[in-house]
This record gives C-alpha cells, sequence and structure tokens, in this order.
C-alpha cells in the first residue's frame, strides 16, 4: 500500500511538472513572439502597424506652437515652456524627443521580412517602403531636433547599443536613402486613413529638402505631389481641423486616435477653463497679431484699417477660425475671458483668477470647435494634421523663389 501511495505521487509529481512546463511553453496569443512571427504576410502587416503606433506623437503636434512666440504653455513640468522662451538646457530639455524606439521596430521589421513569402511582391514593396518612410521620418525628427545622432542598427545586447553618434550628413543621407527607395516603391494612394502613401512620403521628402536648404529637390518633391492629383484645399478652412473633416481633400497624412482604443486626451487640455479644460496651450496676442487684414495688409500698414479698439473686426477670415477671443461667438454665447466677476460672480475664465483659466485671454479653436463633437473631451478621436496640401504650394512657392 505504501509503494502503491509512492506511485501515485510520483505520477501526480510528472503530471504537474508536465503541466507546468506545456504552461510555462504555452505562447501568448495576443502578441507577436519569435516562434510564431515572420510565417505569413499577414505577421508582416501586423508588424508594420506596430511601427506606426507612436510614429508621431498627436500631443506635440499640438503643442508645437508654444515652442515659438505663437503659443504659450502655461504649466512647466508640461515640457514646453522651457522651449518657447529658450531656457532648456541639458539638465532641463522640456518635452524630450529623443527616442529610438519606433526605428528599432522599423530595423526589426526590415530584417526579417524576407522570411515571409509573399505570393504578391508588390505587397512586400509596400510594405516595405511604408517602414522606410516611418524610418526616415523618424531620423528626421531626431535630426532636426539634435543634430547628429547614433544610425542604429539590430542590437543584441546593451555592450552592442552603445554607438557613437553620426553627422548630421550622414543621418541626411540615410534618410534620403530610405526616402528615395520608398518613393519608388509605395503605393499611389494609401490603403487606410493614416498610412504613409506616395504622397506622404514624397511630403516628408519635400519637408526635410526644405528645412536642410535643398530649394531644388523640395520643389521638385513639392510638384510630384501636385501631379498626383489626389489633393486640393478644402473649400472650408474650418473644416480641416474637426471630426466630420478628417476625411479632406486637403490632407495628406494626419496621426489616427480612437475613441477608447487609442484616444487623445489632449484636447480636454487645450479648453479653457469654463468649458472643463486646462488651457495648457493657449494662442498669443503676438500669433493675432500676425493675421493681417482682411485686405491682406498687415495691421501696421497704412491703409489697413486696423483699429487698436476693435483688434478681431475685419481680420483675415481664419483667425476667427483658428483662435476663440474675447467677444467672439462660441457655444451659442459671447466669450467674456477679461471681466474679473460676469453676473456678479467670479469669472472662471478670468486669466488671473483659476489655473487652469488662459493666462493670454485667448484659446485655440482650432480641433476644439465645435466642442460638440467630442462626447467627452478627455477620450476624443481628434487626428491632428502632419501635412496637408496647403503647405505644398506654399513649399512649392518659396522653394522656387529661393
Amino acid at each position: 500500500m505504501k509503494a502503491f501511495k509512492i506511485y501515485i505521487i510520483a505520477g501526480l509529481a510528472a503530471v504537474s511538472l508536465s503541466s507546468c512546463n506545456e504552461f510555462l511553453n504555452t505562447l501568448p496569443k495576443d502578441a507577436m513572439s519569435p516562434p510564431t512571427s515572420w510565417k505569413t504576410p499577414e505577421d508582416a502587416a501586423k508588424f508594420v502597424i506596430g511601427c506606426y503606433d507612436g510614429w508621431e506623437d498627436g500631443a506635440a503636434l499640438l503643442y508645437w506652437d508654444s515652442g515659438s512666440d505663437f503659443a504659450y504653455n502655461n504649466f512647466p513640468w508640461e515640457g514646453f515652456r522651457t522651449i518657447g522662451n529658450g531656457s532648456f538646457s541639458p539638465t532641463d530639455p522640456g518635452w524630450s524627443f529623443y527616442d529610438f524606439t519606433i526605428i528599432r521596430r522599423c530595423n526589426e521589421f526590415l530584417l526579417n521580412v524576407d522570411k515571409v513569402p509573399f505570393s504578391d511582391k508588390a505587397v512586400k514593396k509596400d510594405l516595405v517602403a511604408q517602414v522606410k518612410a516611418i524610418r526616415a521620418y523618424e531620423y528626421f525628427t531626431l535630426g532636426r531636433l539634435y543634430g547628429g545622432v547614433p544610425i542604429i542598427s539590430n542590437f543584441n545586447s546593451a555592450a552592442e547599443a552603445q554607438v557613437p553618434r553620426n553627422t548630421i550628413e550622414e543621418v541626411k543621407a540615410q534618410i534620403f536613402k530610405d526616402l528615395n527607395e520608398a518613393i519608388a516603391d509605395i503605393n499611389a494612394k494609401p490603403a487606410a486613413r493614416g498610412r504613409i502613401a506616395k504622397g506622404a512620403a514624397l511630403a516628408i521628402k519635400m519637408r526635410a529638402s526644405l528645412y536642410w536648404g535643398d530649394y531644388k529637390t523640395a520643389k521638385e518633391a513639392a510638384q510630384a505631389i501636385i501631379d498626383l492629383g489626389q489633393y486640393g484645399l478644402d473649400s472650408d478652412y474650418s473644416n480641416l481641423f474637426t471630426v466630420a473633416g478628417q476625411g479632406s481633400k486637403e490632407i495628406i497624412l494626419a496621426v489616427q486616435y480612437i475613441i477608447g482604443t487609442k484616444k487623445l486626451d489632449t484636447i480636454g487640455q487645450l479648453y479653457n477653463n469654463g468649458d472643463g479644460g486646462w488651457s495648457s496651450v493657449v494662442p498669443t496676442q503676438n500669433c493675432v497679431d500676425n493675421y493681417e487684414m482682411s485686405n491682406g495688409l498687415t495691421i501696421d500698414e497704412a491703409g489697413s484699417g486696423y483699429d487698436a479698439k476693435h483688434p478681431f473686426h475685419n481680420r483675415d477670415p481664419r483667425m476667427a477660425m483658428t483662435i476663440i477671443y474675447p467677444g467672439a461667438d462660441w457655444n451659442g454665447q459671447v466669450v467674456n475671458t477679461l471681466d474679473k466677476k460676469v453676473n456678479g460672480k467670479s469669472n472662471v475664465n478670468d486669466p488671473n483668477g483659476a489655473d487652469n483659466a488662459s493666462k493670454t485671454a485667448l484659446t485655440w479653436r482650432k480641433y476644439l470647435g465645435p466642442k460638440s463633437q467630442y462626447a467627452n473631451i478627455w477620450d476624443t478621436n481628434c487626428c491632428p494634421i502632419v501635412f496637408r496640401y496647403a503647405e505644398i504650394l506654399l513649399t512649392w512657392a518659396e522653394a522656387r523663389t529661393s
């Protein structure tokens, strides 16, 4: 009997060890793993989605105006005030963009994609081209902000990853090599909104060329986008920056967000205090002053008709579509951000009152209006624009005259 008990215990132990071993060897069902990856075209397509996840930060796009004198970042811990006022330093760099995560993903894809048997070579070429365009955009972002940065490969250890910085010329060479190869193979039209196709790849090349003073290449890239015949100026400027206008023919590429899945809560941070927001980034008077009058003259030109007592009247109509100013119509009411009290009560939008009130008495309308488009301002599907057709035309004109 004693021996029988021992056999039972031994048997149970064996079963337990076997079950434990099977459990430890179970492959994850919610993520790609090396043993199961790179088997099918679907695997490759899924990995490309990972390369898009974070390729651009919609929040940063909305904050970048405060890196200039066109906007003000109210809260220093958010990272753009030091950039805007020039006080950033190695110990306090503000919002950091020094990140190689997406580049590493792109490298991983390009290293492994040849393992996948594609029945349609054009599909493979397009996926590879998208990834190269993403990698080029990442290096362009790093290059314009930090100069020469390391051009990394697929490292297997932390020691291998300790590589020196490349020169800015080497970084530029990598960017344009990726872009030229991508443009040659990428599809003319995106498979879905938010995907990079030929127009977007050309736009990256155009912007990078203009930034580094290669006006000939910038103009050629802009002309190539024009020649695609896919884009045009929206007849309603304000439509561009709404949820309803996300399919506008003027938008070449935008960062994609989905309510509840991949939300953009930054929108909540931009509303004024009275709308439940934080006023984190607000327009400045300098931004307002740079808008021309309706007759095309600047406010300080003779004959412009500018009236300092009514500074928002007779201005370029795009100003009112971009900025909520004192006296503007907003949500069926006249905006009052100047008086300390309204109807005998403290004004929730008084710049010198609540911390979350706009300190310039101005708020963005762009991307925020109409407020009714968001059921929850902290969980939105706002999709900030990276490239639009207006930039293409302006770049073409600037490059032609430079």
